[in-house]
């Protein structure tokens, strides 16, 4: 789930210095009607068939191995597979992708090559050669000179590599364009040459096969026959007498092993399967609506051999609004390309980006062109800006906004401290259009000195063509009358403090705060008529309430008294028991302990699983043996006794080591070793009842989110790589376990496990933490990006198209969660692994959840008890919008996400990977709460105008129906690099040359990598270590990287850091950002935070983020 949204602003852009002479014509100089137009479909009639349309049962695809080299790719490879019946020809087909670099410099790919396809003896070779701007065009042919056929169900791989120019290749480009046009069928073989000199007679027509043997499979030379199986070779039946392998059926005579049984005859010739185009041009946001400019606009659509097929004009009524043409009877399994004409100070765009758009039979399927309009060139200024110190004892940031008050915008916002500046570059002079002010969003004040200090006015700031204006901020103490509020201050214990915080109703002023307030009698000045509030935080949670908040308008001399209750511990229970699954132990070891209590002679506890038959070691102080263990079945498992050996006494100051029988420990199988979980749920000692030892008794077990989810995904791959020992997962900071993850088959819905071994410890720890942390949820997670290298988008779109499979996928998941104790299930499917905009399987969604949920109700109802359905989801808005968008996605629901909301219970926004280094035009944060100070020429690369950030996602969903407390915001315990082009802001914004530095893998590094750059897979780093040069631009940050953090970072709540050695620039959060965000998330009275993942966090309490906002809920 970490390696997930991926995104990446295109367009192509078509401007000219004129006109195309279509749009020069000299006729009526009519100008556009603005007028949204669906025209009468064009019918294509009598298109001539395309020798090269694709081939339904020819599939392709291209791979292409990771490296880092800017001079030589190692490896690509092409794979083709035949899956049909018959033989195909594949110097027939076309193979085309487009190959450039990252900077998009295209890039020869040469000749491919299978030195030797066994079926066929000879070698196979694919040479490309460059067709229009970077894309190349293969075809293929043999070292022999014979037509290269691939034979049913062959399957043949073409490698090689190339040399690059400097820059690393874009294998994603490549991948995401590559594309295999059709093959005709295999000729038939060349009649034997006559005996004797001299030209042999003329060969015969070819039979074609004919329904006589239709579903009879062509003769491959490969296979082996028997007798009585028949198959068809040139036309002719033929049926083997006896085994046969490599014998030809038409040189076999008659003491061959092949006998002829009929001619097939002839075969009518095939329907051409046909679809339709629609070609949506868009010139809303262009001046052809008021001027003749645009009159004649012609659009041209042409086949994959580049023969145009249609053509039409966008009638001037149209232009200035949308036109939409049908286009009926084209070829299907085409790519048919749309070229449009350009109009001059516009941008051109296409959808998809490449204008093509390949047919399918019976559908209709879309290329939209949208021009925009190009603003033209305007004289722009400077404005610096500096802030006097009137307050020394306010250390905090201030924000200054520079207003155009024509506009009544915002124009740029700053963060900035008292004796700091900046400047604000590239404002358009004043004018009719642009009139500046400054605004200081709050003064500042010291209750505790009684000072208030505000912004005298609204200074103007006029701005001339590239000169810099200057202005100090005018700051000035307010004369209002001052009145006493008094807190006495009792009830905190010890060395507890409070520390004591001021607001506003109207948020005029910033306030300096006073911190560690001891007990006794505290003194405030406050302006009169505030309505004031003061809130007491203790520095501790041992009280009933450890907020204590006081609000109201101060016209006179108030005084308050907070009293600090100290909460009521409930004793621990007298006597306790506690056990632990072994970590990375193979002898299905576990320990058991008993607390509160010395000695005793019976043990009598409640298990899932009996003991294994033969044990060993110790327990209690005695040598383990059979004899002193009898197990007996019981309702919910197994009731196992353990009695003292020759009536002695056990030793409970010491632990009980017992091992666990495999079999009736299972929980889930797999292809390998079985998954299994060894719990004990209840016991007795002595006949005294012993509950389980809770380790957050100390206090009274307190929800650590405090009403909010703090959940975090289990990886269970983790334990490898990372050593992640899932029994240290921070038990005490988080309230949901997300389990990561169950495999399942989409074919059946049988669910599986994906690593045996990991499983029995991940899962062994989560159902450990569930039963002893009264708090804790648990969800058994399924999907993912991939499950063990295979894309999982794909899995759930064929397991959702069968009403059978997702009965038994949803059966298998309730009844694994109730079987481990988990509370929940969550689905993650990542669509948009596989699957465009267009393609978002709305239905098949709601279709599933709606499966999951009946089942879920159903468990619930009969246990007494709520069972919930998480989902995962992109924090992209077009990803968002793509389920309910019917006009361009045939899967889309129009009132989805409502019915989403009614269906499941937490949905936690995967609101991170918004950037890396699969971007190209500026490196930016991955996972932005907002967009701060980005350049308007920036904003596009950013994903600003596309809402590609946590505030936008968080509106999108809310706008669509979510309610705000199943919103769940994602917070990533990872950070992203990107090498960049130079160091200007610590590479914030500059262009991208490729991926940075990376631990496991390059261009990602977990957190506890980043702070503590050290050879320690569990504390620090792992395969790489991080640099150790890395600048860090953050709240601790001084001098100008506090200044860029500030007009950047701050209100984006992402920090960021660079490493001039390797030139990377790295984006992550930090303590302060997930505090910041979580903030928001209690101002929005959203659900709560969720972090992928947990092994990633680092183990220093102090820098933990996990631990960070379990705090910030806490009130500390």
């Amino acid at each position: 789930m970490g390696l997930k949204t991926k995104y990446r602003a295109l367009a192509i852009s078509l401007m000219a210095a004129g006109l195309l002479s279509a749009c020069h014509s000299a006729g009526n100089g009519t100008t556009g009607g603005g007028n949204n137009v669906t025209a009468t479909a064009i019918e294509v009639k009598n298109q001539s068939a395309n020798l090269f349309t694709q081939e339904t049962n020819l599939t392709g695809s291209l791979s292409i191995e990771s490296s880092d080299s800017q001079w030589y790719l190692n490896k690509a490879t092409i794979t083709i597979k035949n899956t049909g019946t018959t033989p195909i020809d594949l110097s027939k087909s076309a193979i085309s992708f487009n190959s450039q670099d990252s900077k998009g410099v295209a890039i020869d790919v040469g000749t491919l090559t299978n030195w030797y396809v066994s079926p066929h003896s000879t070698s196979y070779s694919l040479a490309f050669s460059a067709g229009n701007a970077t894309a190349q065009v293969g075809k293929i042919t043999t070292g022999n000179g014979s037509a290269p056929i691939i034979n049913p169900g062959e399957e043949i791989t073409f490698t090689g590599g190339f040399n690059l120019k400097g820059n690393v290749y874009d294998a994603k480009t490549a991948q995401s364009s590559f594309s295999l046009d059709g093959s005709a069928p295999a000729p038939a073989p060349d009649p034997e040459p006559a005996p004797g000199p001299g030209p042999g007679p003329a060969p015969e027509p070819t039979p074609v096969p004919s329904d006589k043997c239709n579903g009879i499979a062509q003769w491959d030379s490969s296979k082996v026959y028997t007798g009585g199986q028949n198959v068809q070779l040139d036309g002719i039946e033929y049926t083997a007498k006896w085994w046969t392998q490599s014998n030809n059926p038409a040189t076999s005579g008659t003491d061959g092993p092949w006998k002829k049984v009929q001619e097939c005859g002839e075969q009518p010739a095939p329907v051409p399967a046909i679809g339709e185009l629609d070609v949506i041009v868009d010139t809303t946001n262009t001046a052809c609506k008021t001027t003749s400019a645009c009159h004649g606009l012609a659009v041209h659509v042409s086949d994959a051999a580049g023969k145009e097929v249609s053509s039409f004009v966008v009638p001037d009524a149209a232009l200035g609004g949308v036109f939409t043409q049908p286009i009926k009877g084209l070829q299907a399994n085409v790519a048919y390309s749309v070229a449009t004409d350009s109009i001059q100070d516009t941008v051109l765009a296409y959808d998809p980006t490449t204008a093509k758009a390949t047919v399918i039979k019976d559908a209709t399927v879309k290329v939209s062109a949208k021009y925009t309009k190009i603003a033209p060139a305007i004289a722009t200024g400077k404005m610096t800006i500096s802030v006097p110190t009137v307050l020394a004892s306010y250390t905090g940031d201030m924000k200054v906004e520079i207003l155009n008050t024509v506009a009544n915008a915002v124009v740029a916002t700053y963060m900035v401290k008292q004796g700091a500046s900046f400047t604000t570059e590239n404002l358009p002079v004043s004018d009719a259009e642009h009139q500046y002010s400054v605004k200081l969003s709050q003064g500042l004040a010291d209750p505790k000195a009684g000072k208030y200090f505000i912004e005298n006015g609204n200074p103007i700031v006029t701005i001339t063509k590239d000169q810099t204006a200057t202005l100090s901020l005018p700051l000035i103490q307010t004369t209002k009358p001052l009145n006493t509020v008094t807190v006495n201050l009792s009830g905190l214990d010890g060395s507890d403090l409070a520390n004591v915080t001021f607001e506003d109703a109207s948020h005029t002023f910033a306030y300096v705060n006073d911190a560690g307030a001891k007990t006794g009698t505290l003194t405030y000045l406050v302006e009169s008529g505030l309505d004031f509030a003061i809130s007491l935080n203790a520095t501790t949670s041992n009280y009933e309430q450890n907020k204590l908040d006081f609000i109201a308008t101060i016209n006179q001399n108030t005084t308050y008294t907070a009293v600090f209750k100290k909460k009521e511990i409930p004793p621990a229970p007298a006597i306790s028991y506690d056990y632990k699954p072994y970590f990375k132990d193979y002898n299905n070891k576990f320990d058991i302990a008993i607390n509160g209590v010395t000695n005793g002679k019976v043990v009598v506890f409640t298990s899932n699983s009996k003991l294994a038959d033969s044990l060993w070691g110790s327990c209690f102080g005695q040598s383990v043996s059979t004899d002193m263990a009898k197990t007996e079945t019981a309702s919910d498992g197994y009731k196992i006794t353990l009695t003292a050996p020759n009536n002695g006494s056990f030793d409970f100051t010491k632990q009980c080591t017992l091992m666990y029988d495999t079999k009736s420990a299972t929980v889930l199988a797999g292809s390998g070793t079985p998954a299994t979980n060894i719990m004990v749920t209840s016991m007795t000692v002595d006949g005294q009842n012993a509950p389980i030892y809770q380790a957050c008794a100390s206090t009274g077990c307190k929800d650590p989110g405090n009403g909010y989810v703090n959940a975090g995904y289990y990886a269970q791959w983790a334990v490898w790589g990372r050593q992640y020992n899932p029994n240290n997962m921070p038990f005490d900071s988080i309230n949901d376990i997300i389990y990561a993850f169950i495999g399942f088959d989409p074919a059946t819905g049988n669910l599986k496990t994906l690593d045996g071994a990991a499983d029995s410890w991940g899962l062994a720890a989560t159902t450990k933490a569930v039963l002893s942390h009264p708090y804790m949820k648990a969800h058994l997670s399924f999907g993912g990006w991939t499950n063990n290298g295979v894309n999982t988008a794909p899995m759930f779109q064929k397991l959702s198209s069968s009403p059978a499979a997702m009965q038994t996928f949803a059966e298998q998941a309730v009844a694994l969660m109730k079987k481990n104790k988990f509370t929940g299930l969550d689905i993650d499917w990542e669509w948009w692994s596989d699957y465009s905009n267009s393609q978002a399987p709305a239905k098949q969604m709601l279709s599933f959840y709606k499966v999951l949920h009946a089942e879920l109700d159903k468990a619930s109802k009969a246990d007494g008890k709520k069972y919930t359905l998480a989902i995962a989801v992109n924090g992209g808005v077009s990803r968002i919008d793509a389920m309910q968008d019917t006009a361009g996605n045939p899967n889309a629901v129009a009132n989805f996400w409502s019915q989403v909301n009614g269906l499941v219970d937490q949905i936690n926004l995967m609101t991170y990977d918004y950037h890396g280094a699969y971007d190209q035009d500026a490196a930016y944060f991955h996972a932005n709460y907002d967009f701060s100070n980005v350049p308007t020429e920036k904003q596009v690369a950013v994903g600003q105008p596309y809402g590609w950030s946590v505030k936008a996602s968080v509106a999108a969903y809310q706008k669509y129906g979510v309610a705000a407390k199943k919103l769940v915001v994602g917070l990533p315990i990872y950070a992203r690099t990107m090498e960049v082009s130079n160091s200007t802001d610590g590479g914030l914004l500059q262009p991208i040359k490729g991926a940075g530095f990376g631990d496991y893998e390059n261009g990602v590094l977990d957190y506890k990598c980043l702070i503590n750059p050290t050879s320690d897979a569990v504390n620090g780093c792992g395969v790489n270590v991080a640099p150790s040069d890395i600048v860090f631009y953050d709240a601790n940050a001084t001098g100008d990287k506090l200044a860029s953090f500030n007009k950047y970072g701050r209100d984006a709540m992402q920090p960021w850091g660079y490493s001039p050695s390797t030139k990377t620039f790295v984006t992550f959060d930090d303590v302060w950002s997930v505090r910041a965000k979580t903030q928001k998330v209690i101002d929005g009275k959203l659900g709560g935070t969720m972090f992928w993942e947990l092994d990633g966090d680092s183990t220093n309490a102090n820098k933990s983020l996990v631990k960070a906002v379990a705090n910030k809920y806490s009130g500390s």
